[in-house]
């Protein structure tokens, strides 16, 4: 994990150098239907939850798991707790989520401490770029780099009280796996900054605004989990 989140930093460092290229291509984009334009609010929460229970219904068909059991009540407990949280997010921020661009502006502080020249970045360079790096307190106050360290301290807590806080792998094999992992997590950071949100923010502030890219980014990611599965099995 640590060297999967070192490739997240990385590559979302490299993604804000190349942004500004890409978006001056002017690439075509696909407009995404929002609710609130077609059904209004009332109409829009309606049809989302009715959607949400209709999924729900067919996963506890599918896992053939009773809905009241105690495994499924934890499930509804940390999914109640989430709702909550992005919701006391969105209402302090005005965004529903933000992680890679607390990963991206730790990447461009660390950068800079190593000597890389700001000036050299279209993005960096600007007044907002230069506010952005001007001290470590602007790093360690901006909103997203306090969401990172909050998930980060919320996944070590967790894992140290569950026992499941240890490092693992051996000798080649470890620095095999490694290796993988970071070069993976290079590539979210650099393909979710270029893409203008991680995944994550894809389907929460797609689902949270009523847009309907957020449910087309479930489909097609529960799609590649499952070829994912199918490519390896042991996974």
């Amino acid at each position: 994990m640590v060297a999967a989140l070192g490739g997240l930093v990385i590559g979302a460092f490299l993604g804000t150098l190349h942004a500004p290229q890409l978006a001056a291509v002017g690439l075509p984009r696909l407009a995404s239907p929002v609710g609130l334009d077609l059904f209004g609010l009332a109409g829009s929460v309606v049809l989302q939850l009715a959607w949400i229970a209709l999924i729900a219904v067919l996963l506890w068909r599918w896992s053939g798991q009773v809905p009241w059991s105690g495994e499924c009540r934890a499930l509804y407990g940390g999914a109640v707790a989430v709702a909550l949280l992005a919701t006391g997010l969105l209402l302090v921020t005005a965004e529903p989520w933000k992680v890679l661009w607390g990963l991206a502006l730790s990447g461009a502080h660390l950068a800079q401490a190593l000597g890389w020249d700001p000036q050299t970045s279209l993005f960096w360079s600007s007044p907002r770029g230069q506010a952005l790096l001007v001290g470590w307190d602007a790093w360690l106050f901006n909103d997203a780099v306090l969401v990172d360290l909050g998930l980060l301290y919320g996944a070590v807590a967790t894992a140290i009280g569950q026992g499941r806080f240890h490092w693992r792998g051996e000798g080649s094999q470890a620095l095999s796996e490694l290796a993988r992992r970071g070069f993976g997590g290079l590539l979210m950071g650099y393909g979710g900054l270029l893409a203008s949100g991680c995944n994550v923010n894809a389907f929460l502030g797609g689902v949270m605004s009523f847009s309907l890219h957020g449910w087309i980014w479930l489909a097609v990611a529960l799609m590649g989990f499952a070829a994912s599965l199918r490519l390896n099995p042991t996974a």
